[in-house]
């Protein structure tokens, strides 16, 4: 929501009364406290042996923008950003990624690693996909679903 709605926002669900001014410096000071929590999971990403990773597109008042996740072990990234794929990659993973990438297959992954493990639902989907189309397919998807 744009600040000013949030202020309205709050005052008409909460009864908190705040300028947009307020709301604005408060979204600022929280930016900033988490821009450290932000570094570290990042780094925690980097040094993980393998991330998920998933992305699909959301529109915001009629603007495309991309919503990723990123999952190891430990931490769970949530990104959402205008950019295109290897912009955001890059932020998170850095120059080369060391671990395995377990996703969907874009194909923006292999510039990062040459580890790549398909997700499976992914793989699910496709195969289901197929055998929908192909009648010799439906033995392999009968067979992932084991």
């Amino acid at each position: 929501l744009p600040i000013r709605k949030v202020a309205v926002s709050l005052k008409r669900q909460h009864k908190i009364k705040l300028t947009h001014t307020t709301v604005l410096d408060i979204t600022r000071r929280v930016s900033d406290k988490l821009r450290v929590k932000y570094k570290q999971m990042v780094y925690e990403i980097r040094k993980s042996p393998f991330v998920h990773i998933d992305q699909t597109d959301i529109k915001v008042d009629g603007v495309t923008y991309q919503l990723w996740v990123f999952v190891t072990k430990n931490c769970t990234l949530f990104i959402i950003r205008k950019a295109g794929y290897a912009e955001v990659m890059k932020a998170v993973l850095g120059e080369r990624y060391k671990g395995i990438i377990i996703g969907d297959g874009l194909e923006t992954y292999r510039q990062y690693t040459d580890l790549i493990q398909r997700c499976w639902a992914h793989l699910l989907r496709e195969s289901a996909d197929l055998a929908e189309k192909h009648e010799s397919a439906k033995i392999l998807h009968a067979g992932l679903k084991i």
